[in-house]
């Protein structure tokens, strides 16, 4: 009941902070299009810093039984959401878009600030897995623009992938950073819970809301 309750005290602060995105964008201090600057410092910086900062962790029996139970509940999980999409995708005639956006979640941007804000960023390391298994992502890129071939080139160079190797190599290495890069990777990662949320209310405060929630078919 504890942890409920404490779930249920963080989800609140991650919608406060979407409210404030909101409102920033909704009383005219900034634009829409401004998220895009912020998102890029996420994606590029932050997120990379904290990727590899949840690998500076000693090499313990229980971690790799932590990574292997998440390598395979992933991999378990991405064969079941197929199957589940392929019935709605019979049940309610879905697109193209309407599929991949059942299928695909939005792991890249959100898997991190939600892992590490939520339950801890020593938790990060095996949402880092998900990552890897989901970022079959080029695959939805194809559905979508009717190409055939699946380039392992944007798979593995994607920023979060290189960011996962970069830790595991470091992991397994055992090498670890001076203190004082420990702790500016540390401090950066910090930002990423309310950045990315605000970004969230920002992007949410361009949509059109009455819009989508009077939409018969969404």
């Amino acid at each position: 009941m504890q942890i409920s309750i404490l779930l249920l005290k963080q989800i609140v602060q991650l919608f406060l902070m979407i409210l404030m995105g909101y409102i920033m964008v909704k009383i005219k201090f900034l634009k829409e299009e401004d998220s895009k600057v912020i998102s890029k410092i996420i994606l590029y910086l932050i997120i990379p810093a904290v990727i590899i900062q949840a690998f500076q962790v000693d090499y313990t029996p229980s971690i790799m039984k932590g990574l292997a139970v998440a390598c395979i509940a992933s991999v378990i999980l991405q064969f079941l959401l197929l199957f589940v999409t392929w019935i709605m995708g019979k049940m309610f005639h879905l697109n193209t878009v309407e599929y991949t956006s059942a299928y695909y979640s939005n792991s890249g941007n959100l898997i991190v600030p939600l892992v590490t804000y939520i339950l801890g960023k020593e938790w990060v390391i095996y949402g880092c897995v998900f990552m890897s298994v989901q970022f079959i992502w080029t695959h939805c890129k194809c559905k979508i623009s009717g190409e055939t071939e699946i380039s392992l080139k944007k798979i593995l160079l994607n920023i979060n992938m290189i960011s996962v190797f970069a830790g595991v190599f470091l992991f397994f290495t055992k090498i670890r950073f001076p203190e004082i890069i420990g702790n500016t990777l540390s401090s950066v990662g910090s930002m990423i819970g309310p950045l990315s949320m605000i970004v969230t209310g920002m992007l949410i405060a361009g949509v059109d809301l009455k819009k989508v929630f009077t939409n018969k078919r969404i």
